[in-house]
């Protein structure tokens, strides 16, 4: 008489089975369902749109960007649809510019509009494990595929339909991928370099702060490069004078070169495209100096 086989050893043969026929069936999706741009849905569209904008900006006017030797449109990227910001839950993952993606059984290439003029695009499976650390709850960061780190960036609804102010889909890819291609050689960060031991949490300082905020809004107020250098020299002052007095606040220029560039990089396409994207200081007015420092 055959034993029968245990309740245990059924109901894990049957998990088994199931998560197989997850894997398969969603292989075989990736292959065949929703291959065409047409296709796609109004989110995953204007994303590709915008990233098609991209690239032409870098293919056109990358010396007004940056330079002509950084070219975001030569970079690879994985772009990844969440349902929410630091989302977990993937719907699909794009991969442009990744040389040997198309090598992948679980890449399927996707037809494309010759009006976008963009790389080959090939969508990738949930299942490839080469992406398993895209799942933690971050919007971007590093991946390595095939012996190359790989910037990837997640977008999702809101960032196309609705977005905050630099959080848009275009915004927010140009910053971090300019973190992570055009400043991976840079030094300003290196050994903690950002850190401030001992910051000084003080109405003075505050104050002072205050201050240089003041005459960097004063020249993004005038045209006039006289005001402007008038107005720089005060700064200069201001600064000067906090960092004699609290050396440790040096690092702070590192932490300006970083992001000060990389929102300089936003800027710069915004005015490229005729977006509105500006200072916020220009848009409202300058905060009085005993506001900085909570008086």
């Amino acid at each position: 008489m055959k034993k029968k086989p245990s309740k245990a050893l059924i109901i894990i043969s049957t998990i088994i089975v199931l998560l197989v026929l997850t894997v398969l069936s969603n292989i075989v999706l990736n292959k065949v369902y929703k291959t065409k741009y047409e296709e796609f849905d109004s989110v995953d569209k204007e994303m590709f749109v915008q990233l098609s904008s991209i690239y032409k900006q870098f293919n056109e006017n990358g010396e007004k960007l940056w330079n002509n030797k950084y070219k975001l449109n030569k970079e690879p990227i994985i772009l990844i649809r969440t349902n929410k910001d630091k989302g977990i839950i993937r719907k699909y993952a794009y991969a442009v510019n990744v040389k040997g993606i198309e090598k992948s059984f679980l890449a399927r290439k996707m037809n494309m509009p010759k009006s976008l003029n963009l790389p080959e695009v090939y969508r990738i499976s949930k299942f490839d494990i080469s992406l398993i650390s895209t799942w933690e709850p971050s919007n971007f960061g590093t991946v390595d595929i095939n012996g190359k780190s790989i910037f990837y960036f997640k977008y999702h609804p809101k960032m196309i339909e609705n977005p905050e102010l630099y959080f848009d889909f275009t915004s927010f890819l140009l910053h971090e991928s300019f973190h992570t291609y055009k400043q991976k050689d840079w030094t300003y960060d290196k050994g903690d370099g950002e850190y401030i031991e001992n910051y000084p949490v003080n109405k003075e300082n505050y104050a002072l702060m205050g201050l240089e905020f003041k005459f960097l809004d004063k020249c993004m107020e005038t045209n006039n490069k006289e005001e402007v250098k008038k107005y720089l020299k005060q700064w200069t002052t201001a600064r000067a004078y906090r960092y004699k007095k609290w050396p440790q606040l040096v690092a702070e220029t590192n932490t300006e070169a970083i992001e000060g560039t990389a929102r300089y990089i936003e800027y710069k396409y915004s005015d490229l495209t005729g977006g509105k994207l500006t200072v916020l200081a220009k848009k409202r007015k300058s905060i009085p100096c005993y506001i900085y420092a909570g008086i």
